[in-house]
């Protein structure tokens, strides 16, 4: 027969035997508009789940998987590149360029996300958060999920924080913010008199562009 102790001490063990097993890290990078990282975030924001294979892509041809490792110190972070066929990110890409970050640097802001159309040119601060809590209010946020009911741990999200601006031109530009919980994006082709707004929104739905992945996305703030 065990004691009340002891069976106190058997649950606390599991319990935290459980945790550990669950615990999801992030490699986060939070954006700024400034060199060193301080002041408001602004700008584009990535999150990677650490240890998954993440496709990242907007066209099917183009489509690569990420890993991201790191070291036992837990100061310094790398992404690596992999075939869109290599789901388990079993082989990097020979000769792929091998991103490397110092965790709680200050580095130009990568090219992932929708950058086919966009770039931006702010800066993130990189660092590792274990379970991180309820995310902020972006202006966008676009999450990978691995099944389709958008409920797990994400695989990798980007974000553009509220107000972010994108400039074609000194008169043709775009803005993402959010208005009662939906995402907009706001269209200027030639100055703030020629604005139109529209929903960003996109529900749990599967990304076709990934052919051999099963992952769904999610547009939301």
């Amino acid at each position: 027969m065990f004691s009340n102790q002891q069976l106190l001490f058997s649950s606390v063990t599991l319990l935290l035997l459980i945790g550990t097993v669950m615990a999801v890290t992030y490699l986060e990078m939070t954006p700024y508009a400034t060199s060193d990282c301080t002041g408001e975030e602004s700008g584009v924001g990535f999150s990677f789940q650490v240890g998954a294979c993440i496709p990242i892509g907007l066209i099917a041809f183009e489509v690569k998987n990420y890993k991201v490792t790191v070291d036992n110190s837990k100061s310094n972070a790398t992404i690596a590149e992999y075939k869109d066929d290599d789901m388990e990110c079993t082989e990097a890409i020979p000769n792929s360029p091998v991103s490397s970050y110092e965790i709680g640097g200050c580095y130009n802001a990568p090219s992932y996300g929708d950058f086919e159309w966009f770039e931006f040119f702010n800066y993130v601060l990189v660092t590792l958060v274990e379970d991180p809590g309820a995310t902020p209010e972006y202006g966008l946020r676009s999450t990978s999920y691995s099944e389709n009911t958008c409920g797990s741990d994400p695989l990798y999200y980007y974000y553009y924080t509220n107000q972010t601006t994108y400039h074609v031109n000194h008169t043709n530009y775009y803005s993402w913010y959010c208005s009662y919980n939906s995402p907009m994006i706001m269209y200027c082709p030639d100055g703030p008199e020629t604005c139109t707004s529209s929903y960003n929104d996109m529900p749990c739905t599967r990304n076709l562009n990934f052919i051999h992945e099963k992952v769904y996305f999610l547009n939301s703030c």
